[in-house]
């Protein structure tokens, strides 16, 4: 669901900013077009090719994984729930997400550090804003 959105924001993240900022952005997720994802996948890597892409991991790997990063990145335009952005938070991973039509956003607070919201119509100016947030230490504690 607008996978290329997130694509999108690292690259115009660029892969010298990433690395300078320790981020390594990582794809979890299973595409139903094959010919699809490999092109995704392709496309992210020569954005940044310290990037890691998993179709699939285990429970405990993915819980692992999502309380150690900084952001859950879902870039879905519209979705009834968006499980991934709860899981996050039960893990202390704040995620960011479209600016409405994201139902699990309305039982998560922006006051507590658990949700952001971007317009991912715009990744460019997505990561704009995760510059700001995440090139500093105090936005990082955020």
């Amino acid at each position: 669901k607008n996978i290329e959105s997130f694509v999108a924001c690292v690259e115009a993240l660029g892969a010298e900013w990433l690395e300078a900022n320790g981020i390594v952005p990582l794809m979890i997720g299973a595409v139903a077009d094959p010919e699809f994802g490999a092109l995704v996948h392709k496309r992210l890597l020569a954005a940044c090719p310290r990037a890691e892409v998993h179709e699939f991991l285990p429970g405990d790997a993915m819980a692992d994984l999502m309380s150690a990063s900084l952001l859950n990145f879902h870039p879905a335009l519209n979705e009834a729930y968006g499980m991934t952005i709860v899981e996050a938070a039960a893990l202390g991973c704040p995620s960011v997400v479209h600016l409405r039509e994201i139902g699990a956003a309305d039982f998560l607070s922006k006051d507590r550090g658990e949700i952001l919201f971007a317009n991912m119509s715009e990744p460019a100016a997505v990561a704009e804003e995760l510059k700001q947030l995440l090139g500093t230490a105090e936005g990082r504690q955020q």
